[in-house]
């Protein structure tokens, strides 16, 4: 007998690699200025900028006015002459590139027909791949829901229940952030921190599952 009826997956880091996009993005607006080193600082800059910036409490904030209002506080910060929207504009697209991981389509085959699939992002519509919007899954973004995964109202995880309308339980919802766990189990939802990269867990409540791979997921399915 199956645990679950719904497996529901975060994308970024979880389905897709934005770090197969990072050059990209900075060799658009660094241009000749542009170096690997300069791609690996300015992206973990840029990082710790944007969560600061999702954690502030001040009503919902597109991930586009998050993106332009991060990139500005960063070009200033070091002297870059780039247009703050356009940037913001660039990284959105080169999310949307993303390549998947090696194992992802051989889980989505292997979950597909199985379970209902969800996918639950904290990103804007036009950041998700072209091929998961154009397969029958629920895929519920934080701009439609103007929520982000963990935040005060939790409303994508609830949106996600009143629209399965199954007890929580029955649903296996697998990310690689603190969020997608503790934002899930919120709600009773079944958890999975995928940890790619052997990182610590370093929140008080633990997920129920922690694997390294998709691959190592389908033992517990």
């Amino acid at each position: 007998m199956k645990k679950y009826d719904v497996i529901s997956l975060d994308m970024f880091q979880t389905l897709v690699n934005v770090d197969t996009r990072k050059n990209e993005i900075w060799k658009a607006i660094l241009k000749d200025e542009f170096t690997q080193a300069k791609s690996i600082d300015y992206g973990k800059e840029l990082l710790e900028i944007v969560q600061a910036n999702m954690r502030k409490n001040n009503g919902f904030t597109t991930l586009r006015e998050i993106f332009t209002s991060s990139f500005e506080h960063h070009f200033t910060a070091n002297t870059i002459s780039f247009s703050s929207s356009e940037a913001a504009i660039i990284i959105m697209n080169e999310h949307a590139q993303a390549e998947m991981y090696e194992d992802t389509l051989d889980f989505l085959d292997y979950i597909s027909g199985r379970y209902q699939i969800s996918i639950v992002s904290d990103a804007d519509d036009t950041m998700i791949p072209l091929t998961f919007r154009r397969n029958p899954y629920i895929v519920m973004t934080s701009e439609q829901h103007r929520s982000y995964k963990n935040d005060q109202s939790n409303m994508m995880f609830k949106t996600l229940l009143n629209t399965i309308q199954l007890e929580p339980h029955r649903i296996l919802h697998i990310g690689d952030s603190a969020s997608d766990i503790l934002g899930a189990r919120r709600e009773g939802i079944s958890t999975c921190w995928l940890n790619r990269d052997n990182r610590s867990w370093k929140q008080e409540n633990k997920p129920d599952f922690i694997v390294s791979s998709l691959e190592e997921l389908k033992s517990i399915l």
